[in-house]
């Protein structure tokens, strides 16, 4: 399986987000479309990535695991809405 092959879905992603780094992001709020959200931690991949991925599939996602956030406020995200770092 190539990684033009993997859908984000298929790593158990809610939100896909290129062009930043992530790990910038850490103890941020910021706003995606009309939803506020706080990074709460690390996403560490789980052993599901071995059935997904197969065999080495764990250790492949390991440090790519993601965030994980806080909703802070609802709101609509649209497709192509930038992430804007909010000032506290």
């Amino acid at each position: 399986m190539t990684g033009k092959n993997i859908a984000p879905q298929m790593l158990r992603r809610n939100l896909v987000i290129k062009g930043i780094n992530l790990l910038a992001l850490k103890n941020q709020t910021f706003q995606i479309g009309d939803a506020i959200l706080q990074i709460a931690g690390l996403c560490h991949p789980c052993s599901k990535m071995e059935q997904i991925l197969g065999p080495g599939g764990y250790n492949a996602m390991r440090g790519h695991g993601g965030l994980t956030a806080r909703v802070l406020k609802t709101g609509v995200m649209r497709v192509g809405d930038s992430l804007v770092v909010l000032m506290e």
